[in-house]
């Protein structure tokens, strides 16, 4: 994989690409709506999709970029009556709003934060996707999360930056960034920003990455962490490899060596004696 310059409206595309055949393959039925163009500029993928995924990504390379702000009070108000019907499967509803920019005056970020605010209380998750990395733009919408229940999400380099140097063990690969992209796991994947995951919060993230049905056979983390490690080694290998941004390689999600460093509590995991060893030994990997 090679990160390459490239105008903000091709990023933006991009990333709804690939939002689209995750939708797809994944069954998730997902509504598109462009909110700088014409009226009736919509469709949906996914399980009950209205369009092919051929004619989804011809109709994402069809929009034109046009300067006219996005009509939040329409879109909100269009949510309202919406959400009770998808809320019927006892799903839950991610809205994400892409291209984010901080409003242009204080009445109209005035007029952004009450619509947000109608929705608080409904079964919905709004995710604020960053396709800049305007630290002023950066820091308004972070600081309506403490108000709103929403998510911002930056671009992929700062997350994989900030997740690295809190979570040294895990690979952020671009696969778990487009998963937050879409509202996967909101809070825990923040989380990753910010500090060091819990044992608790560990084994959830593992659940998500490797599958419920693996991880129910896997030795509990709290007291059985020799077993765990040593069935998680056999897991992390088998799923495959992902490309590392830092090292710019493919390697598995996890790094096992540091992955017990930091978890492992000081505990040494055993290994086989030898025939010239008069004794057990241990080593710490």
């Amino acid at each position: 994989m090679e990160i390459i310059p490239c105008s903000y409206w091709a990023e933006m595309i991009a990333t709804v690409e690939d939002h689209i055949w995750m939708a797809d393959l994944l069954g998730l039925t997902t509504v598109f709506r462009y909110l700088r163009g014409e009226s009736g500029e919509e469709f949906s993928v996914g399980k009950y999709g209205d369009v092919s995924i051929d004619e989804a990504l011809d109709r994402i390379h069809r929009c034109q970029v046009k300067e006219r702000r996005p009509p939040w009070e329409l879109l909100f108000q269009h949510i309202r009556g919406q959400i009770t019907e998808w809320n019927r499967s006892g799903a839950p509803v991610v809205l994400v709003m892409s291209g984010m920019r901080i409003p242009s005056d204080e009445e109209s970020a005035q007029t952004f934060y009450n619509a947000a605010k109608s929705l608080k209380g409904l079964n919905l998750t709004i995710v604020i996707r960053m396709s800049s990395n305007d630290p002023k733009a950066f820091k308004y919408f972070w600081s309506l999360q403490r108000h709103l229940n929403i998510c911002v999400v930056a671009d992929y380099l700062e997350h994989q930056r900030l997740a690295s140097r809190e979570n040294p063990w895990l690979n952020y690969s671009l696969p778990l960034h487009r998963s937050r992209e879409m509202g996967f796991m909101p809070r825990l994947l923040d989380t990753l920003d910010q500090r060091l995951l819990t044992k608790d919060e560990l084994r959830l993230l593992l659940v998500a990455l490797f599958g419920r049905r693996v991880m129910l056979e896997c030795p509990d983390l709290h007291t059985e962490w020799s077993d765990f490690y040593h069935f998680l080694l056999e897991v992390n290998e088998n799923e495959g490899r992902h490309w590392r941004l830092h090292t710019n390689t493919m390697e598995p999600w996890i790094d096992m060596r540091v992955l017990h460093e930091l978890y492992g509590d000081g505990q040494l995991l055993q290994r086989r004696r030898r025939p010239s060893e008069s004794h057990e030994k241990y080593v710490e990997i």
